[in-house]
């Protein structure tokens, strides 16, 4: 993302990983931006799943509730936590969908090292959320991994379904 920062300057932005897709009525992009405009600060979209045992799988999310059932005051990010320590609200970074300010690029500059020798966008993250106000809305939307075959496959299926020409077809194909 820091090679980035050259083309966006201090423009607020919008980022997002490029192994997921989100099913929903209105994009979760343009969800984001809303309470980002209206909250005027970096927002990132998270889903609410209640199996604890899954959570470990994600990035969770900490933080407390709104007035707007479905945004909260982020206090923390863990990346892949152990089960006993997932968020109690079940939040989990499903997507990967932010809108940042421009304040995320002095976290990632400073930013350490961190598993595997990266950056992690989470480590920096959670150092701005030390610093700004930063929310997470749960969006309105399914995610959808694409980042393994069979994850890919459920995706290309889902949304066969959705198209009426083939519809019949795709139901015919996963009856046999």
């Amino acid at each position: 993302m820091l090679c980035a920062r050259e083309f966006i300057g201090d423009e607020s932005f919008v980022f997002s990983d490029g192994d997921s897709i989100i099913d929903s009525k209105v994009p979760v992009i343009k969800q984001l931006i809303k309470v980002f405009n209206k909250e005027n600060s970096s927002v990132i979209g998270v889903q609410k799943i209640s199996d604890k045992e899954a959570m470990t799988k994600y990035g969770n999310v900490y933080g407390k509730v709104t007035k707007d059932k479905r945004l909260y005051r982020v206090s923390d990010f863990v990346e892949k936590p152990a089960v006993e320590k997932v968020s109690p609200d079940g939040l989990i970074i499903g997507g990967m969908r932010y809108v940042f300010t421009k304040d995320i690029w002095a976290m990632l500059e400073s930013q350490k090292t961190g598993r595997d020798g990266e950056i992690w966008l989470s480590d920096a993250a959670n150092a701005l959320v030390r610093k700004k106000k930063f929310m997470a809305y749960e969006y309105e939307g399914i995610y959808f991994d694409t980042g393994n075959k069979l994850a890919l496959l459920k995706t290309a299926i889902h949304f066969a379904k959705k198209d009426p020409e083939i519809k019949d077809q795709i139901e015919e194909l996963l009856v046999f």
